[in-house]
């Protein structure tokens, strides 16, 4: 699997996927836009579980899809690898819909005072967002 930005995939005792969220160099997003051969459901699986805010598990859901194949099959994966590739990921654009949900995360976070886990990931997914669109290719 290509590297997942700041996310790290790992497995728990009880043998479901888990994610620590940690700094992250910019570098090691930008690699994430890797394909990979077989669908990555397991980032966005994980994050959700990490969750308890419903509103951000329905964001998370828009951001990871199943079936997708490149990095870690997020909305800003996807996103590198059009701008680093200048070919489109499922024939379409994801830099309209990486854009409204960083807007709708940013008011999310604005509306909620997000604590323990629902604040670092909704921190996260902001900043992988951010990234994505930011990147210029240097």
């Amino acid at each position: 699997m290509g590297r997942v930005s700041n996310s790290h995939l790992g497995s728990g005792t009880s043998g479901s996927p888990q994610i620590s969220l940690s700094q992250h160099s910019y570098s090691s997003k930008v690699d994430s836009h890797k394909h990979n051969p077989k669908p990555v459901n397991a980032t966005g699986e994980a994050l959700k579980s990490r969750v308890s805010d419903t509103k951000l598990k329905s964001v998370i859901n828009e951001l990871y899809r199943p079936g997708a194949t490149i990095g870690d099959g997020g909305t800003a994966a996807a996103l590198l690898h059009e701008k680093q590739s200048g070919k489109l990921v499922g024939g379409k654009s994801h830099e309209k819909k990486a854009k409204e949900r960083l807007s709708q995360l940013k008011k999310m976070k604005e509306k909620n005072d997000y604590k323990g886990e629902d604040k670092k990931v909704v921190n996260k997914l902001i900043k992988d967002l951010e990234e994505a669109i930011d990147y210029n290719g240097k």
